[in-house]
């Protein structure tokens, strides 16, 4: 029944609500249905390619690499700052991909006081953190004396997001209409749409590319939601997936032995992606098994406007209108009839079929509709490769230099501290997406591998 609630895209279209929530800068392509999201999915999708991935598999590996060159360097190699490093590596990646700015990896935590100065993708990482209030409450009384720090950040964020926005376009626009060499970013391909035969003919698009434009409003609007949404869920899957394996050490030795394998003794940022990536089966079995157990929306809202009829297995299921369907993530994924009796327990190697040797094992793809972590049918989320990339790299760059374990309490033993990682797993909610509530009580030990 989900695979066909998916499928039908224009029966079973976005809730209201959750549409003026996800258009805070302006209409895309997750708040949009009929024909204005076919035609924005016809552009986006096409730039989203192997060419923005090879860049995405240099920079996660540049920015992991030196994530894991500080983390050893502090005391001990003991660090609460792992999950912030994690969100860091997810930002500046994005920066660079999708607006061609590089940025040097540093340890930092979310924006709290307000300052005159904020980038584009601070303002919209304070308005990711805090999305329901950033659409639904006013920026003059967000950035009232008597509110909070954070909350004041979150209403000067809102206030100066259209001028960032404009900013970054115009300039973007200037480089391209003098000719300025810059590198591909996301923003560049989209303005260029307009002079989409010039890239046909550069390579950046598939020969066949429709000529189609976003209007200013869409353009702004997808620029927030591919920051706010690309950014959030990497960083957050990467995040439960480095607190698993330091809980579950087995699975981290099994990582570890096929980025061995498959980079040997070069780093992944000096390995070419088309010959690295397609190799790293395991590590892109961790992100599913991440996915499954700790989906990033726990749940997929639809809503009719009318009664609707649905034939599965030859019984039709009525369903009056109007009306709002929710398609529950969390127990479709842990259901044992699609996942087994061991449906609730991490394990990664079920994603994979054949010998499960190193280098040997292939993915299975899961049955359609029995996985949603980038939604389903028609929808399905138009950067799930470019996350795939960025994920794998950065596991497989911080596993090849390090080994992670969770520091051990005073009077404590080593199997508190794994427990106290996977309760620390359990306590999380959804904010833009599913997060750990208490990131900074994952104190982890993180040393250098003997190569």
């Amino acid at each position: 029944m989900v695979k066909v609630i998916l499928a039908r895209r224009k029966d079973f279209v976005q809730l209201p609500i959750a549409s003026k929530i996800m258009s805070t800068a302006g209409q895309n392509i997750l708040t949009s249905d009929g024909e204005s999201w076919s035609r924005q999915r016809r552009i986006i999708a096409p730039a989203l390619n192997e060419r923005i991935s090879e860049v995405v598999w240099k920079e996660s590996a540049e920015q992991a690499s030196q994530m894991a060159a500080l983390m050893v360097e502090e005391p001990y190699g003991e660090s609460r700052g792992t999950i912030y490093g994690l969100r860091t590596i997810a930002l500046n990646v994005l920066g660079r991909i999708a607006y061609g700015q590089p940025k040097p990896f540093k340890m930092s935590q979310s924006l709290r006081k307000p300052i005159s100065e904020i980038s584009y993708i601070d303002a919209v990482s304070i308005c990711t953190e805090f999305l329901v209030v950033a659409a639904l409450v006013p920026a003059s009384l967000l950035c009232l004396g008597v509110m909070p720090n954070a909350i004041r950040t979150l209403g000067l964020a809102i206030k100066k997001l259209p001028d960032l926005t404009k900013d970054l376009l115009t300039r973007e626009q200037q480089r391209l209409e003098t000719g300025v060499k810059t590198p591909d970013n996301l923003v560049r391909m989209l303005i260029s749409l307009s002079h989409d035969s010039e890239l046909i003919n550069g390579g950046m698009l598939p020969s066949g590319s429709l000529r189609q434009t976003l209007t200013e409003d869409e353009l702004a609007g997808n620029m927030f939601i591919f920051t706010a949404a690309g950014f959030d869920t990497t960083a957050n899957t990467m995040a439960y997936a480095v607190t698993l394996l330091a809980a579950y050490p087995q699975w981290q030795v099994w990582i570890q032995e096929e980025v061995d394998h498959v980079l040997e003794f070069s780093k992944a940022a000096d390995v070419q992606y088309s010959t690295a990536f397609p190799k790293l089966a395991r590590c892109l079995a961790l992100m599913h098994e991440t996915l499954r157990l700790f989906p990033p929306v726990l749940h997929v809202s639809r809503s009719i406007k009318e009664s609707q009829s649905i034939t599965v297995n030859s019984a039709t299921h009525y369903i009056k209108g109007p009306c709002t369907v929710y398609v529950n993530s969390a127990c479709l994924q842990t259901n044992p009839s699609f996942w087994g009796a061991d449906s609730t327990i991490f394990n990664p190697s079920r994603w994979l079929s054949g010998d499960n040797e190193v280098g040997q094992a292939e993915f299975n793809t899961p049955d359609r509709g029995i996985f949603l972590a980038w939604s389903g049918g028609p929808r399905v989320c138009p950067g799930q490769k470019m996350s795939q990339v960025e994920f794998v790299t950065v596991i497989a760059t911080l596993f090849q230099a390090c080994t992670v374990d969770p520091v051990i309490p005073s009077g404590g033993t080593i199997e508190q501290a794994r427990e106290g990682l996977v309760q620390l797993m359990m306590d999380s909610q959804p904010r833009l997406t599913l997060q750990m509530n208490k990131p900074e009580d994952v104190f982890l030990k993180w040393s250098r591998r003997e190569q």
